[in-house]
């Protein structure tokens, strides 16, 4: 039925069209800007419609699957016009888009940890011939165009890449735009879905356990095959988002998180509410119910404190005969038992702030060595005394080096 549709401008033009266009003010906008801005640097004299009305009939192709056929001809234009300026706004709209590497460094700045990647298949309406066949996609049995996608923890979106063929495969994807690099470039975990574990035969990640993949250049952890077992418990539910009924590290497990002396950890021990076994020889899960004030956080991972440490050990742990109960409060009654200061939370952010640093700046020096080695291989003299200084960095800029 025919409709008349009021551009931005002010502008109106009528067409025929299936249904309503339901797009903001700021979408037709910038659609329009984009023409009008294009018509100034190709400084175009002529045009048998304005912006504005070129802005409805690109919409309508773009946001509603209109065929040119079908809209040119109500709007007096013809089909080759719309064909024209289609890719030219696709174009200039994609620039808009952000890099990732802009996205990236912006996460840093905000405090993002751990980024969440992924990829989706839009749906498109399928068309006749075999120039379709490409955009068929077998994991979903439908045509569509592939996009890679990153959020934050909270699924709010950052960036997203450029439309895909719907055959391609998520890994592909993520290796075309070297996210895994970058990711490690800027220090950033990124967690995706089961069809990037191809990434670690790459060799961009490092497979702990099954299922668990860590990014290679990130800084290791003492604790990481308890992260990874811990990490096992419940595979479908995000680190951020599990409670205490989902697995907790107890006793000894716990007591190397909060750096209780130098207690060996032989298995890792979790506490849950109901009784659960597992087939991994070196993981032990007790049944047992925390209430609030006893358990905490400790770089992401549910811990219990060192008040239920010390109640499980002496429950499970020691030997279980009232004279060794007997003797422990005598010499608990006596002050014969040696204590510990736990240092109070501030205290304790301070010390992992002082921790990651020493692990970045042992990852600077071991980058720094890496680039001499490759120096000294090639044959390269350095004469500064600091290569990374100014004229350092200079030279590193003017230097070719032969392909390995």
């Amino acid at each position: 039925m025919p409709n008349t549709t009021e551009s931005p401008n002010g502008d109106h033009a009528t067409g025929v069209y299936q249904s309503r266009l339901s797009l903001s003010s700021a979408t037709l906008e910038a659609i329009r800007t984009e023409i009008a801005g294009y018509r100034r640097e190709v400084k175009s004299r002529w045009g048998k419609k304005t912006a504005g009305q070129l802005t409805d009939l690109i919409a309508a192709v773009l946001f509603h699957d209109q065929r040119p056929a079908d809209v040119a001809p109500p709007a007096q234009v013809s089909e080759a016009t719309i064909r024209r300026w289609l890719p030219v706004v696709i174009d200039r709209l994609a620039r808009r888009a952000p890099r990732l590497d802009r996205v990236l460094r912006r996460a840093v700045r905000d405090g993002l940890e751990v980024l969440l990647f992924d990829c989706t298949l839009v749906r498109t309406v399928r068309r006749g011939g075999k120039a379709n066949r490409p955009n068929y996609n077998g994991k979903h049995k439908c045509h569509g165009l592939l996009f890679l996608a990153v959020t934050d923890t909270a699924g709010n979106l950052l960036w997203i890449g450029h439309a895909r063929l719907g055959r391609t495969s998520d890994l592909t994807c993520a290796r075309q735009a070297a996210l895994a690099a970058k990711l490690r470039a800027h220090g950033l975990a990124g967690v995706g879905d089961l069809a990037f574990t191809a990434l670690a035969k790459d060799g961009a990640a490092e497979r702990v356990a099954h299922g668990v993949y860590r990014l290679r250049g990130n800084a290791r952890d003492d604790n990481l095959d308890v992260r990874a077992a811990w990490l096992q418990l419940v595979p479908d539910t995000m680190v951020w988002d599990r409670t205490p009924e989902q697995g907790v590290v107890c006793r000894l497990s716990a007591a190397a998180f909060h750096g209780l002396g130098h207690l060996p950890a032989a298995i890792h021990q979790f506490t849950l509410p109901a009784r659960r076994q597992t087939r991994r020889s070196d993981v032990k899960l007790y049944k047992g119910n925390l209430a609030d004030d006893e358990w905490t956080r400790v770089g992401g991972l549910l811990v219990t404190r060192p008040s239920r440490i010390a109640a499980d050990l002496l429950d499970g742990e020691a030997p279980r005969s009232r004279r060794s109960y007997t003797d422990l409060a005598d010499m608990l009654r006596m002050g014969r038992l040696p204590g510990c200061w736990i240092a109070p939370p501030p205290v304790r952010e301070l010390r992992e702030l002082v921790r990651h640093r020493a692990k970045l700046v042992s990852l600077r020096t071991g980058l720094k060595c890496s680039v001499h080695a490759v120096l000294a291989k090639c044959g390269v003299a350095v004469p500064m005394s600091d290569l990374f200084g100014v004229a350092g960095e200079q030279m590193l800029q003017r230097l070719r080096l032969a392909p390995a």
